[in-house]
């Protein structure tokens, strides 16, 4: 993300199992894109981009746009859009600034003819809990990897999936196939747009100076909405979003996901942020 925020490279490879390429996009100022990926196989992560415009992002996901204006194709119907500053996986007080830019994007897409409506959190408050199958699925996962002299946190990490049993690792697989459906039954939008992060970058060294524990559970807390979109494999993409009374500091960043639409329309709501003066 460095490298391309620099201009060392004009992209950069990397891969996203819970935000890994839109947190650092975010903590950069670029745009960081997940494609939708197949769920089927329990898989979390898939491979992709992180880019410093839009259209560069469209480029390389293979999505067509015209040559001469750079303007999507316009989708056969209105898109609706969802917006929430409400963290889905943990108690944090998310920053003023960081939700500041949720409203921004409110307000430009709506002024560009979007329809934009509150949405309620994603999961239902009688469970199952999906974060909690989040972490069972991405620790199970790590036993998978070879032996090695990891940091302390995968070390911790793969210790906590040796624990999930393999009738625990079956039934959490079948709460997550039934997450989609769920969280379509709440959210009666095409998309949903949330804060990137619910606080500004910590300083190098923050999360690693922690136990692993407690670098797990800050990480959450401090981008505690990505994850949803790893585990529903639908598409996702950050960017950053200016507003108009923090013109001095760097951008803020907002997640775009898909609810009832792809890398196509997610490309296309981004492209209306990207081109409308600031808030």
């Amino acid at each position: 993300a460095v490298a391309v925020a620099t201009g060392v490279v004009p992209a950069a490879l990397g891969s996203d199992g819970g935000g890994s390429i839109r947190v650092p996009a975010a903590c950069c100022g670029l745009v960081g894109l997940k494609p939708a990926h197949d769920i089927a196989g329990g898989n979390l992560s898939t491979p992709a981009f992180l880019t410093r415009t839009v259209d560069d992002a469209a480029l390389l996901a293979g999505v067509p746009f015209s040559a001469t204006s750079h303007d999507f194709r316009r989708s056969q119907r209105p898109l609706r859009i969802g917006v929430t500053v409400s963290p889905f996986h943990a108690e944090v007080d998310v920053d003023k600034r960081w939700a500041d830019g949720v409203w921004a994007a409110a307000d430009q897409l709506t002024n560009a003819g979007y329809d934009v409506v509150e949405v309620p959190g994603p999961y239902n408050p009688a469970g199952p809990d999906a974060f909690e199958i989040f972490r069972r699925t991405i620790t199970r996962m790590s036993t998978k990897l070879p032996q090695a002299d990891y940091s302390e946190i995968v070390q911790w990490i793969r210790a906590c999936g040796e624990k999930v049993t393999s009738p625990e690792a079956a039934e959490t697989h079948q709460q997550r196939l039934a997450l989609p459906g769920a969280i379509r039954s709440r959210w009666k939008v095409d998309a949903v747009i949330t804060p990137t992060l619910a606080f500004d970058p910590p300083r190098i060294g923050y999360f690693s100076a922690l136990e692993p524990w407690e670098d797990f559970d800050e990480q959450t807390r401090w981008t505690p909405w990505l994850s949803l979109w790893n585990l529903t494999g639908w598409a996702s993409l950050s960017m950053p979003i200016a507003t108009e009374n923090n013109t001095d500091l760097p951008a803020t960043s907002v997640n775009i996901g898909a609810v009832r639409c792809g890398e196509t329309e997610l490309l296309e709501i981004a492209r209306a942020l990207e081109a409308a003066p600031t808030a």
